[in-house]
């Protein structure tokens, strides 16, 4: 499967089922500005304590895919399952299957966020369980000092491109400051020792428009 992000801010998402699993995947698209819908005969007590989103306590209608962006389908019964799935491919929806990848478009990943910086862990569904303890593991190396700095390097790129107007200049400025050795001297507490530099080496000469 191809890794991508999808923008689903606005979009209509439609997850059919009301238990543990429904609710894990309502609570990963809660941050994305989406438009959820659930739909089961019943949802458990947490689902029906999430704000912003619509529950619909009802089996589910060919009808519904209406309008729909994606479907997640996280029922218990593999033959709703399926019927659902194959009802959403032939209308061109995204749908994933949960614990069926063949029957899915897509899977999803173990997530690991700093403000703008974000690991995707994917096993391709073949073990769920492995990507998280991978996610887990990289969480000890990307720490919220990583977040920091992706503030200030989001800053900086405005102030860079007005610098240094050569697009070739501007690769070898990244080429040269951003290195293997960046990320192990963020690790060891050295974030702002790097910004420094990095903000008085963009104002040298050898930088400088003609």
């Amino acid at each position: 499967m191809l890794p991508i992000n999808l923008n689903l801010r606005n979009k209509k998402i439609l997850v059919i089922g009301g238990g543990k699993i429904a609710l894990w995947k309502i609570q990963k698209l809660k941050n994305h500005g989406a438009d959820i819908i659930a739909m089961a005969l019943n949802f458990c007590g947490a689902i029906k304590k999430i704000q912003n989103i619509k529950l619909i306590e009802r089996e589910f209608k060919a009808s519904d895919l209406k309008n729909i962006f994606l479907v997640i389908v996280a029922t218990n019964d593999a033959k709703i399952n399926q019927q659902i799935s194959q009802l959403a491919q032939k209308k061109g929806i995204l749908v994933n299957v949960v614990d069926d990848v063949q029957k899915s478009d897509f899977c999803f990943s173990a997530d690991l966020q700093q403000g703008n910086l974000r690991i995707a862990v994917s096993t391709s569904g073949a073990s769920p369980r492995l990507a998280r303890l991978i996610r887990d593991e990289l969480q000890n190396n990307y720490s919220v000092e990583f977040k920091e700095f992706l503030k200030f390097l989001k800053k900086m790129r405005t102030q860079i491109c007005s610098k240094i107007i050569d697009s070739r200049k501007r690769q070898e400025f990244w080429q040269s400051n951003l290195t293997p050795l960046t990320l192990k001297k963020i690790r060891a507490g050295k974030r702002l020792e790097i910004q420094n530099d990095l903000y008085s080496t963009v104002f040298k000469n050898k930088y400088n428009t003609p």
